[in-house]
């Protein structure tokens, strides 16, 4: 994923539209200063921009009038005239490119996010881990990459994906919430929520047993199944579900001795 700056669109137009009032006559400075900012703009557009690989239909008649651009802007002799053709080429050249380019764009796979219920889609999309207890990635590191699928997976309206995620971030929680409560003791043999609450039944929180094993039921169980397709609006219910489990089990666990792992994770 690559974000887009839709500015940069403008941008474009504002450096090739001069290309169309080109006048003859002196290389002054100011025929000079658009033509090298429409030189720069798409060499830039052409050859480095996230459209680079994309830019197909039109690439060859960009790269006819960014040479026709070029052969000016690389004469030296700034006293010379500019000949009639040499604007009607250049202008030719970009009426050309850009009904090709609006063609090509125009087809191109856009997609807006929408915002999903109340959460914030630059959120959903960089820093899914905020969608959690701020000490998450202090405390259990591990469980940040979860966070962050889950969150980018809601944004993208993939409901059942978001909802794996979200129940891995619980399981990642609970494994070191069960080690804490229980000094360190073997995990069970299948490391499932049920396993870990019932190993967990006469040392743990009550509540927080209670928690787990209604989003177990009522969430994780029936997810694993292939027929069950979880919506978005489920999704982000079970999101807010995994969030109330991990900030109960997070209140009761201390702040590891800092590792590179925190470190990165926290990063």
């Amino acid at each position: 994923m690559i974000r887009i700056l839709l500015p940069y669109i403008f941008q474009l137009s504002s450096a090739f539209e001069p290309l169309t009032t080109l006048p003859t006559g002196k290389f002054n400075v100011d025929t000079a200063s658009k033509m090298f900012q429409a030189e720069q703009t798409l060499d830039g557009f052409l050859n480095q921009s996230v459209f680079a690989s994309s830019i197909r239909s039109s690439r060859e008649l960009g790269m006819r009038l960014l040479q026709a651009i070029r052969d000016e802007t690389s004469n030296s002799d700034f006293d010379r005239e500019i000949q009639w053709f040499t604007v009607n080429t250049i202008s030719n050249l970009y009426y050309q490119f850009k009904t090709v380019l609006l063609a090509e764009l125009g087809v191109l796979p856009a997609f807006f996010v929408s915002q999903k219920q109340a959460y914030d889609s630059s959120t959903l999309l960089d820093s899914g881990e905020k969608l959690f207890p701020s000490d998450m990635p202090t405390k259990v590191p591990e469980a940040v990459f979860d966070a962050r699928e889950a969150a980018k997976a809601l944004a993208f309206e993939l409901g059942t994906a978001s909802a794996f995620h979200s129940f891995r971030v619980v399981e990642s929680v609970l494994r070191k919430y069960y080690h804490q409560v229980t000094g360190g003791a073997a995990e069970p043999a299948l490391r499932t929520i049920g396993a870990f609450t019932n190993a967990l039944k006469d040392k743990a929180d009550p509540r927080i047993l209670s928690a787990l094993n209604q989003l177990k039921d009522l969430h994780r169980n029936p997810t694993i199944h292939p027929e069950v397709i979880v919506t978005v609006d489920q999704a982000g219910s079970i999101l807010g579900m995994a969030h109330s489990a991990v900030s109960s089990m997070l209140n009761e666990m201390e702040v590891p001795d800092p590792t590179t792992l925190t470190a990165i994770a926290g990063h």
